[in-house]
C-alpha cells in the first residue's frame, strides 16, 4: 500500500490533539475525571528516561492495563533476565502498581504514563529511544502507531485479535488494513484469528501464539509453594488433596446471579451427601461481596450449609465452601477437574485458560464474545470446555474426561510453545 490512509489520519489527529490542548487545559480543574488524569500522567516528571542518561534501549512495551502487562510479562522477564534496556508505557492507573514495582525492582527498566493529556509537556515520542517497539491487544494510540510505523523501529502487535469484527462495513475495514499494515509482525491470540487478519488482507507476518500461556504454566507448575504460604487455607487444601480432583468443583471468579447453579435439588444432595465438593471463589472479594454471594444462594436453597474459609476450622459436616483469598485462584485450578468460570452470564467470561493449564474441564457462560482464550480451548480440546447457556443446568452438563490423557495433551502444549518461545527470542534479537 503505497498511501496508508490510516497514517495519514493519525497525523491530522496529532495535529487535532495540540489544537484542542488549551481547551482541555482550562477545563481540567472543572472536571474530576480530566483533573485525575492530568495528576496520573504528571507523575511522569519522577521518572527519567534513558535518553536522560545518554542510553539507548533495546525494547519498548506499551500496555493498556494488568491483561496486556500479563501478556507481555514472559517477553520482559526474559530480556531483563538478559541485561536487555526495556521502557514500559502504561495507559490505565489500575496497572501502576505493578509497572512501577518493575521499575522499581529493575535497573534496566522505566515506565512511563502514557500522556493523553499533557502530550506537549510529556511526550511518547520524545521520551521512547527503542527501536523496537511491541504493543499489546489494542490502544492505537497515534503518537505510538506514528513512532512505529517510522522505517527504522521494528514494529509489533501481541495478542491480536479481531474477534467479533467479521463484518466490518467498507470504510472501516480499509481504515483497519491500514493500521495492521503499520506493524511488521503480528502475534495472534488463536488460530482462529490468525485467519481472520488473512482474511482481512493483512500483509505483515502472522503468527499464532498465547503470550500468556507460558507464565500461567510457571505458576502451576510453582502451586504447591504458594499455597504453602498462605497459612488460611491449607486445611482445605489438604482437603481438596484428600479427595482427589474429579470429586471437587470449583466457581471462579464468580458473581452472585451465578449462584443460580444451586437451583437444582439433585446438585444439592450430591453436595449433602459428600459425593460432590464445591468451592466458590468470587470475582469482588471483600465482606459486602461475599455477604452478597451467601445471601443469593441462601435465597435458591438453605438446605447446605455455607463455610468461609479461613475463619474457622473447617466444618464435619459437607457444605459449600467459599474462599476469601486474594491472588491464590489460579494456583488452586489444579485440585479441581470441573471449573466454572463466571463472567459469562454477564459482560464477558473471565480468564479460561488457567483452569485448562491446570487439568480442568472448563464451563462457562455464553458470553465468550471477548474471549480469545475459549478459541484456544476449543482448537486444542473442544471436548474439554462447556458453554452453559441455563445456569440451572449446570449439575446436569457435567462431564467426564481423561484427565491424565488431557494432562499429558497440554503439557505436550506447554512443551511446543517453549521450543516457539526460544525461536521468537531469536527473531527478536537486537
Amino acid at each position: 500500500m503505497l498511501f496508508n490512509t490510516y497514517k495519514f489520519l493519525q497525523k491530522i489527529i496529532i495535529i487535532f490533539q495540540y489544537l484542542v490542548f488549551p481547551l482541555l487545559y482550562i477545563l481540567r480543574p472543572f472536571f474530576s475525571f480530566l483533573s485525575k488524569r492530568a495528576d496520573f500522567e504528571a507523575k511522569n516528571r519522577f521518572n527519567p528516561s534513558f535518553k536522560s542518561i545518554g542510553k539507548r534501549a533495546d525494547y519498548c512495551f506499551h500496555v493498556s492495563s494488568e491483561g496486556e502487562l500479563e501478556q507481555c510479562l514472559i517477553l520482559i522477564d526474559d530480556f531483563l533476565a538478559k541485561g536487555k534496556l526495556v521502557e514500559l508505557v502504561y495507559t490505565s492507573p489500575s496497572v501502576e502498581r505493578k509497572c512501577r514495582l518493575l521499575d522499581e525492582t529493575h535497573q534496566n527498566l522505566r515506565s512511563f504514563r502514557m500522556p493523553l493529556l499533557s502530550f506537549p509537556f510529556y511526550s511518547f515520542r520524545r521520551w521512547v529511544s527503542a527501536k523496537t517497539l511491541f504493543m499489546c491487544r489494542y490502544d492505537f494510540f497515534s503518537e505510538i502507531m506514528l513512532y512505529g510505523a517510522r522505517e527504522d523501529v521494528s514494529f509489533y502487535l501481541l495478542s491480536a485479535t479481531l474477534k467479533g469484527k467479521d463484518n466490518l462495513g467498507a470504510v472501516t475495514k480499509h481504515f483497519a488494513l491500514g493500521k495492521f499494515n503499520l506493524f511488521d509482525g503480528i502475534f495472534c491470540a488463536s488460530l482462529k484469528d490468525v485467519e481472520r487478519f488473512k482474511t482481512l488482507g493483512v500483509e505483515g507476518a502472522l503468527e499464532e501464539y498465547e503470550f500468556r500461556l507460558l507464565q500461567i504454566h510457571n505458576r502451576v507448575s510453582n502451586s504447591e509453594g504458594k499455597l504453602n504460604e498462605v497459612q488460611l487455607i491449607r486445611p482445605f487444601i489438604e482437603l481438596l488433596k484428600s479427595r482427589g480432583p474429579q470429586k471437587n468443583i470449583i466457581l471462579g471468579s464468580a458473581w452472585p446471579n451465578e449462584m443460580l447453579v444451586f437451583k437444582n435439588a439433585e446438585f444439592i444432595e450430591k453436595i449433602k451427601s459428600g459425593e460432590i465438593l464445591v468451592c466458590i471463589a468470587p470475582h469482588t472479594l471483600g465482606e459486602a461481596a461475599i455477604a452478597e454471594i451467601v445471601s443469593s444462594i441462601e435465597e435458591i436453597t438453605k438446605d447446605v450449609g455455607i463455610h468461609l474459609i479461613g475463619d474457622t476450622e473447617l466444618p464435619s459436616s459437607p457444605c459449600i465452601y467459599i474462599n476469601p483469598t486474594p491472588g491464590v485462584l489460579l494456583e488452586s485450578f489444579k485440585y479441581f477437574s470441573h471449573c466454572f468460570i463466571g463472567g459469562g452470564h454477564g459482560r464477558s467470561i473471565h480468564s479460561v485458560l488457567e483452569p485448562y493449564l491446570a487439568g480442568g474441564i472448563v464451563y462457562t457462560g455464553p458470553r465468550i464474545h471477548r474471549s480469545t482464550e475459549f478459541d484456544f480451548i476449543e482448537t486444542h480440546s473442544s471436548d474439554c470446555v462447556v458453554v452453559v447457556n441455563e445456569l440451572e443446568t449446570f449439575y446436569h452438563l457435567l462431564t467426564s474426561y481423561d484427565r491424565e490423557k488431557e494432562l499429558t495433551k497440554r503439557a505436550r502444549i506447554v512443551d511446543t510453545y517453549k521450543l516457539r518461545f526460544l525461536s521468537l527470542m531469536d527473531e527478536f534479537k537486537c
